[in-house]
């Protein structure tokens, strides 16, 4: 079945009123702890979000500036490689030009180790590749024998037969020659120098 129970205050007037005031009392205490508890973590929170905030904007001046820094850097470096990259192309000419001079200064080293006291000349000209000269000897036997010594030469690759003809030159009969020589490039030479 079903029961049901009632309770009844049987006690006089004057207790039941302190009771329920004692009753009445207590959730008026309970809300103002738990309004108490609610402030104190609304504060924490409050606090904590304040000291994140502060935090992240120290990071975020702390990446501002080394941006900044990196940025400089960068410009600097660009500035750097610019300079080197100059720096090489001026080093590049000067390789170039070295690589054409050294061909004519071997030659020319050559041609003066190869004259013998019979034979000079009075025109050379290099260009890549090939050398001429031209000059005057006793006879023709002493061109051949300066033609022989030159092709010796490590710079020189081959030399043509000289073309020769006879003049009088105060009263005496000399040999103007003409020779042609076809020259080694730079990478066949220091390879034959880094060879021996």
């Amino acid at each position: 079945g079903f029961r049901m129970s009632v309770r009844f205050d049987l006690r006089p007037e004057r207790y039941r009123s302190k009771a329920q005031q004692r009753q009445s009392g207590r959730p008026g205490l309970v809300l103002a702890v738990l309004f108490a508890v609610f402030l104190a973590l609304a504060l924490g929170n409050t606090l904590l979000g304040y000291l994140r905030l502060e935090s992240l904007r120290n990071e975020a001046a702390s990446v501002s500036e080394r941006m900044f820094s990196l940025e400089r850097q960068a410009k600097e470096l660009d500035r750097e490689l610019q300079r080197l990259q100059q720096q090489e192309k001026l080093h590049a000419e000067v390789l170039s030009m070295v690589r054409e001079d050294i061909p004519s200064l071997e030659f020319l080293a050559a041609l003066e180790a190869s004259l013998p006291g019979t034979v000079w000349v009075d025109r050379v000209s290099v260009r890549p590749g090939r050398a001429e000269a031209e000059g005057y000897a006793y006879s023709e036997g002493d061109v051949v024998v300066f033609g022989n010594a030159l092709s010796k030469a490590t710079v020189v690759r081959e030399v043509s037969l000289p073309v020769t003809s006879g003049v009088v030159r105060d009263g005496r009969r000399f040999v103007r020659f003409s020779l042609s020589c076809s020259l080694t490039d730079l990478a066949s030479l220091g390879d034959s120098t880094g060879g021996e």
